[in-house]
């Protein structure tokens, strides 16, 4: 029996159930993702940012990275607004039809005929209007409800990403699931729904591309058990990423369009024959965009020094942190007073913070998380949130004068175990001030912002980070008793970066995990999470991860190659700390193999430069001692 006569069989039996994504509904005239991020970008960036650079940032960005970052600064859904081009009144209005393709109308047939629920992360109505055309009666289930609710009379549409139409057909961007926080956020209920479905039925992906942190990864789990169905998935798999969620599943892949397989199996299925309704525009879909962009900007949701913090963010976003630091700082010293919005103020100055720490400023990132708190001591604009995240990042500031994870092992003085014990206790006394300010507003962490969340996250993050750093490294290695408490710690943070919707913190309880135990899965778990939030950071380290298990392996040529990387990817992002690091790390497996001279001339050359831009005088004690061995090296 070859693919398609297995699907054929298991289609007549009722033993598929279908998981759409939005690739199927690429053939209704509907707009695209992209469209609709770049007439959102036109309508909140700056008049200055070129078309160029929105293409840029639209074309690499997570879209619910952009998201996140525009409902956070507006603090409303109306940011969301050119979403309504997936809404039928709003279509109908400008005389734009859009019609459900083959796959919506064979999927739901198919359902309601054998009583099975349709999954599907899409905002569209394409499902709704199939159902329409053929008569069926159904039911939108959202994320926030159950699926115990469903009910068996009904063909049950869950949108487990949000709708854009409600049951009544009423406009919903309040349901719609637009940010990181809400695609990382375990849900348990429908994952739980979809695990059980997998017992009895295969799993059949169509138009899907497996990027979702709240879902696949637990079916991917859910796919490994001897009790589940094997996975089915329709695509062409042109080199995009379902190729590789496709292969971690283990999925019977069909390499057709969902159209393709549907039309070349209606006769032997014995379902009617569906033909897509005739397309009869008499509008323009870019005229809808068009009038939504222009109703969207006369909104002014954003004041124009708004708009151009808004861009340095997404430049960050993008991993470009040495331009993102210029642009805010520029801003925090011209244009901080035409801030309108206290709240703004204080995201523009802990902006700066955030940025002087990714290139290694971390005096000045301490400096700027102190002005945030001496700005809220004005009670009537005092934010908890804000009071929250500043506090954290002055403890990091703190922690990141303290050179860690470092090579050619210097003994530590009595005064450096002195000043790491304070370090630590600023920590645990930041987290208790915290909770003490939660208590005292009768708040719990889940009544803070995503942000502050995410933040108390990392900052407990930073602390098992540097007890594992004082503890221990990849050359020397962990005492058992430590290695063991450490990896359980990693673990609960991970759970609970999933409960917070905090992928960063998912993929940074793994890069220290992979530490103490390198697992190729925890690895490969936290590259793809760098890859998806497009963190330079995250994705460098982990590269010179892979450079130290190999240095402590003998491998010294490949760990040098390595860190040859690891050097290129943080010279691009500015992050001037981690290709230091690099340098050294190249010299210590030279140093390990007996190779003279450690380092290359461009090599030496750059390593003074930067050991002069990071701050921090135990740093620059830490350089001196290196440069030390270097000069002792040239000489022998």
């Amino acid at each position: 029996m070859n693919d398609i006569d297995f699907i054929i069989n298991r289609l007549i039996t009722g033993k598929i159930f279908f998981f759409a994504g939005s690739g199927i509904s690429y053939a209704s005239n509907l707009p695209s993702a992209y469209a609709v991020l770049q007439y959102t970008a036109n309508a909140f960036l700056p008049g200055t940012v070129t078309n160029r650079e929105k293409q840029n940032i639209c074309g690499t960005i997570q879209p619910e990275i952009f998201y996140e970052s525009i409902i956070s600064m507006t603090r409303s859904y109306e940011c969301l607004d050119i979403w309504r081009s997936l809404y039928r009144v709003d279509q109908e209005k400008h005389d734009i039809q859009c019609s459900p393709s083959l796959s919506h109308l064979f999927i739901s047939e198919y359902s309601i005929k054998n009583g099975l629920p349709i999954i599907t992360t899409n905002f569209d109505s394409m499902f709704e209007q199939a159902c329409d055309l053929l008569n069926i009666n159904y039911r939108i289930m959202l994320p926030s409800e159950s699926p115990i609710d469903i009910d068996s009379y009904f063909l049950p549409i869950c949108k487990i990403h949000g709708s854009i139409q409600d049951n009544d057909g009423k406009y919903s961007p309040n349901t719609l699931w637009t940010t990181m926080t809400q695609i990382t956020k375990v849900n348990t209920r429908w994952i739980e729904y979809i695990g059980r479905l997998m017992v009895d039925k295969h799993l059949c992906f169509v138009g899907y591309s497996g990027r979702d942190i709240d879902l696949f990864p637990y079916i991917v789990e859910f796919s490994k058990k001897d009790e589940t169905k094997k996975i089915i998935w329709i695509n062409r798999f042109n080199g995009d990423y379902s190729h590789i969620a496709s292969k971690s599943c283990d999925a019977l892949r069909v390499h057709l369009w969902p159209d393709e397989l549907f039309k070349s199996i209606q006769d032997e299925y014995s379902i009617q024959n569906f033909e897509k309704p005739a397309i009869d525009n008499k509008g323009d879909i870019d005229a809808l965009l068009d009038s939504l962009e222009k109703l969207l900007t006369e909104k002014q949701l954003l004041t124009g020094e708004e708009k151009r913090l808004l861009y340095c963010i997404l430049l960050a976003e993008l991993g470009n942190y040495r331009d993102a630091y210029k642009y805010a700082i520029d801003l925090e010293r011209n244009k901080l007073s035409y801030f309108a919005r206290p709240l703004s103020k204080y995201l523009l100055v802990l902006t700066c913070a955030r940025l002087s720490h990714e290139i290694s400023r971390y005096e000045s990132c301490g400096k700027y998380a102190k002005q945030v708190l001496v700005m809220l001591k004005d009670k009537n604009d005092y934010d908890i949130d804000f009071a929250l995240q500043a506090d954290c990042l002055v403890s990091e500031a703190h922690r990141m004068s303290i050179p860690g994870d470092t090579y050619f092992f210097q003994k530590k003085r009595i005064k450096d175990y002195f000043y790491i014990t304070f370090i630590m206790s600023r920590f645990l006394a930041t987290a208790f001030r915290a909770n003490m300010i939660l208590f005292k507003n009768r708040l719990t962490r889940n009544d803070v912002n995503a942000e502050t969340q995410h933040e108390l996250i990392e900052h407990e993050i930073r602390f098992y980070a540097l007890f594992q750093s004082v503890t221990g490294s990849s050359q020397r290695g962990w005492n058992k008793f430590i290695k063991a408490f450490l990896i359980r710690a990693w673990n609960r943070i991970k759970d609970m970066s999933y409960q917070a919707g905090y992928s960063a913190g998912i993929a940074n309880s793994g890069k220290f995990k992979y530490r103490l135990e390198p697992l190729e899965k925890t690895m490969s778990d936290s590259a793809a999470i760098y890859s998806l939030i497009t963190s330079a950071t995250g994705a460098e380290l982990l590269i010179r991860n892979e450079a130290d298990m190999l240095l402590h392996n003998g491998m010294f040529e490949e760990s040098r190659a390595k860190f040859i990387e690891y050097i290129n990817m943080a010279n691009k992002s500015g992050n001037a700390l981690n290709e230091i690091k690099g340098i050294i790390g190249f010299a210590y497996a030279n140093h390990l193999e007996g190779k003279i001279p450690l380092l290359t001339n461009s090599f030496r050359l750059r390593f003074q430069e930067l050991a002069n831009e990071i701050e921090g005088r135990r740093w620059r004690e830490y350089f001196a001692d290196i440069d030390a061995i270097f000069i002792k090296n040239e000489n022998i």
